[in-house]
């Protein structure tokens, strides 16, 4: 149900129940009529009481609505992250540790092994030049003799080297290895 209709009748209800009370209050305690029941005004007593009664029922049972939604939804949706994290988590896990080719072997796909994999595919002792380096995105490529631009991370020197002096465009050695989207250069080294 639209929350709108529901605190439209929880406003009714209560409307019903307050003008209820305050009719059956004014009736019996500023006009008292000791003989009120045994004359005609028994049937706006009942009146008045069936009217308290589905006032009370109508508030109660749309007070009751509103609590409920409001808290099966905090709970639904602290469920949904929960969930999400823990998908995040378990995905995180089970891809860090092996992963099994069609086969059945188990193939390691840690950054180690991936080096090493790159390595051995490598051409070594490669010279050339930084063309541009990326500043923001800690990457950028080194241009070899031959003219070859070739993709670089800062995480591939050898040693800590400044954005700075990245900048300056300086003659490196490196190794080329190859991966799944082209060459890259490894064991980078500035050469003065």
């Amino acid at each position: 149900m639209n929350p709108r209709k529901l605190y439209f009748f929880a406003l009714i209800g209560f409307i019903f129940l307050w003008s209820a009370l305050t009719a059956e209050l004014a009736l019996r305690y500023f006009k008292v009529d000791p003989y009120a029941l045994e004359n005609s005004t028994f049937v706006p007593f009942v009146a008045l009481f069936v009217i308290t009664t589905l006032g009370l029922v109508l508030s109660n049972f749309i007070t009751f609505q509103i609590l409920n939604r409001s808290t099966s939804t905090t709970t639904k949706d602290t469920k949904k992250k929960s969930s999400k994290n823990h998908q995040k988590k378990t995905k995180k896990k089970v891809s860090g540790k092996t992963n099994q080719t069609d086969k059945g072997e188990n193939k390691s796909t840690t950054r180690e092994s991936a080096n090493k994999k790159r390595n051995k595919s490598a051409t070594k002792g490669v010279s050339g030049r930084v063309k541009v380096y990326f500043r923001k995105s800690s990457y950028g490529f080194v241009e070899d003799d031959q003219g070859n631009r070739i993709f670089f991370h800062k995480t591939g020197f050898k040693t800590k080297v400044s954005d700075h002096a990245l900048v300056q465009r300086p003659k490196v050695k490196f190794d080329v290895g190859k991966n799944e989207r082209g060459l890259v250069a490894n064991n980078i080294r500035i050469v003065e």
